[in-house]
């Protein structure tokens, strides 16, 4: 083949998108494992904050890998533009997210425990891809374990946090049940923590002041003995 025609051509797939690099995603935050209690909690949500770390817009969709389900995992569903029924392992087209270079979008996955007190645990495996281009895509796996402790002994050992309002503006009231010394923190979407503060278990409440922070997407966390025991998402206006 000719050679001007070659690199005409290749200049032409550039421009018109057509020609992407080898990966346009990345994974920049997950929840690794979530844990709740075979007793109370009906959903274990999870988080994962994916990037485009190519130079052109991504028409990203989500999709769960089927098949791999226990009887812990067997009843969950996607949320990516929207929350869906459990039974749809892809998101519609109509829902797929352009992502712009640089940018960030956060994929909620959900496991909803049958709350019958029996300690299980098992992972579910989930795709972002490029809708257009599938094999450009990133994979990642959250694990997923309820504990089958009673109730009556899981509330006393399990730390209780209520964050509100959620979204916040300029501040965020942060309500606590802790038997030992813990700490509260903020996290962006590249994973670097951008608030912390100790919480005394004497106490039951602060109110923590955002006005310092940028508005968007965080993710914030209550550590107790230097482990995360509850992470979730968290909106500044």
């Amino acid at each position: 083949m000719n050679k001007k025609f070659t690199l005409l051509a290749l200049a032409l797939l550039l421009s018109t998108g057509l020609l992407r690099a080898q990966l346009s995603l990345e994974i920049i935050h997950q929840d690794s494992t979530v844990v709740g209690n075979a007793w109370s909690d009906r959903d274990l949500p999870a988080y994962a904050v994916v990037k485009n770390i190519s130079g052109l817009p991504v028409e990203v969709a989500l999709k769960r890998i089927d098949g791999n389900y226990n009887e812990l995992t067997d009843s969950n569903a996607i949320c990516w533009g929207l929350c869906f029924t459990t039974n749809i392992s892809q998101n519609p087209p109509s829902f797929n997210r352009t992502i712009q270079p640089g940018a960030t979008d956060t994929a909620i996955l959900h496991v909803y425990p049958d709350l019958d007190g029996y300690t299980r645990s098992g992972p579910i495996q989930y795709v972002l891809f490029d809708y257009y281009n599938p094999s450009d895509s990133v994979a990642f796996t959250i694990n997923y374990q309820v504990n089958g402790v009673p109730l009556s002994q899981k509330e006393v050992a399990k730390p209780e946090l209520s964050v509100y309002p959620n979204p916040a503006d300029d501040f965020l009231r942060v309500q606590y049940e802790v038997s030992k010394e813990a700490s509260f923190e903020i996290i962006n979407l590249v994973g670097a923590k951008v608030y912390s503060t100790r919480l005394d278990a004497q106490n039951s409440e602060v109110e923590l002041d955002l006005s310092k922070l940028n508005p968007g997407v965080y993710f914030y966390t209550l550590k107790s003995e230097g482990k995360v025991v509850i992470s979730r998402k968290l909106v500044i206006r």
